[in-house]
């Protein structure tokens, strides 16, 4: 919230208030336990199962027999490849778009 000049509004002790929350959402109280993803140890135990199942996924190419429709297809990790490439792309070209589409912070300030 912000004061009628457009100040943040702030505590007791000078410190600026919390941003509101979504609705819906709530507030975890001091003394509730932590969530399970709050836990590193969770997430790194996540991420190496998916890293796992994309090993996998490609060594499932040596003995499954595929159809390709195009000779370049047929080299072993063909579609990782083309994956990770497409993604490594899209990350590139967003970085250069966002040059260009980015507004000032007070764009739409109509004062």
């Amino acid at each position: 919230m912000s004061h009628e000049h457009g100040h943040p509004a702030l505590l007791r002790g000078g410190e600026p208030a919390p941003p509101p929350l979504a609705p819906g959402a709530r507030m975890k109280a001091a003394d509730e336990p932590p969530g399970y993803w709050e836990n590193p140890a969770n997430v790194t135990r996540l991420l190496r199962v998916f890293y796992a199942l994309c090993v996998g996924l490609v060594l499932v190419e040596l003995v499954v027999h595929r159809h390709v429709a195009h000779p370049w297809e047929a080299l072993f990790g063909f579609h990782a490849w083309y994956g990770f490439a497409a993604c490594w792309i899209l990350v590139v070209l967003a970085k250069r778009m966002r040059r260009v589409l980015m507004r000032p912070e007070d764009y739409y300030d109509g004062d």
